[in-house]
């Protein structure tokens, strides 16, 4: 199971997080709207469990946390908040960061936005 997701991450959540970085309007808004979709799917996935292997740390929580660098430039970019859409994949996330394992890899989440903004060419 875990590999479906990290496919669905990979090819259905990086191409939505792309047009919406892309996006400007109306259709950055449909955009919006369609990633927060493919963020309540995750959600769904991870119904009431710590992690989406259960208790343990795993597989697919290693392959879909480096997402969450770009969680605060999402909200920035659409103006909403993740804890308000999907406040169970927002808690996944904070309980991921406080593993040392994950926060000593993970780039500084400001730095990763800018770096977005200049490749996807948002103002």
């Amino acid at each position: 199971m875990a590999r479906f997701w990290l496919s669905f991450i990979d090819n259905k959540l990086f191409s939505t997080q792309t047009r919406f970085l892309k996006s400007k309007g109306e259709a950055k808004e449909e955009e919006k709207k369609e990633l927060i979709a493919d963020f309540n799917r995750l959600e769904e996935f991870l119904g009431g469990k710590e992690y989406f292997g259960g208790d343990e740390f795993g597989f697919l929580d290693i392959g879909f946390i480096p997402f969450s660098t770009m969680f605060a430039g999402y909200e920035s970019h659409g103006n909403f908040k993740l804890a308000d859409e999907c406040p169970k994949l927002s808690a996944w996330a904070a309980r991921c960061l406080a593993r040392e394992s994950v926060s000593k890899v993970l780039p500084d989440f400001s730095e990763t936005y800018e770096i977005h903004k200049i490749f996807y060419g948002i103002e």
